[in-house]
């Protein structure tokens, strides 16, 4: 859409003509937001004056990215399951586990003798070992 401007020697646009439409709103809009610009205003000999341009106002539509759903919610369940050295098959003992759950809710348990643990609602799991970085979980999964 095409805009007849006039512009006076402060530089505010004064009048916003539509002299090329666009229809459906836009050329309200268009001259609203128009009457809002400032330009450095037209000189004549080194003096201000009023001007009168044509000023070519595009509207450009730019694609909005859908809203992505929010992933659903981890699975939670009981876990039980035995903690070995990968390889070797051989238990864990005294083993650190690291549980965190829904609600921000974390502990940490302990293999016992044999490597076993039993964790109930966990959804994750973390293993630190002081013994050997090669461990692996066996585990048993049970949803609640």
């Amino acid at each position: 859409m095409v805009l007849r401007l006039t512009i006076d020697e402060t530089g505010h646009v004064t009048e916003a003509e539509v002299i090329e439409p666009a229809g459906h709103g836009f050329d309200e809009a268009a001259q609203a937001a128009a009457m809002q610009f400032t330009f450095e205003p037209g000189k004549r000999d080194g003096v201000a004056i009023k001007a009168r341009i044509k000023y070519k106002y595009s509207f450009t539509l730019t694609p909005v990215e859908p809203i992505k759903a929010a992933p659903p919610p981890p699975t939670v369940g009981n876990l039980s399951g035995q903690v070995r050295i990968a390889g070797a098959e051989v238990p864990l003992a005294g083993v650190e586990l690291g549980i965190s759950g829904p609600d921000s809710f974390n502990e940490r348990r302990t293999t016992d003798s044999q490597g076993n643990g039993d964790w109930k609602g966990s959804n994750r799991v973390t293993t630190r070992s002081k013994c050997s970085p090669a461990v692996l979980l066996h585990s048993n999964p049970r949803k609640t």
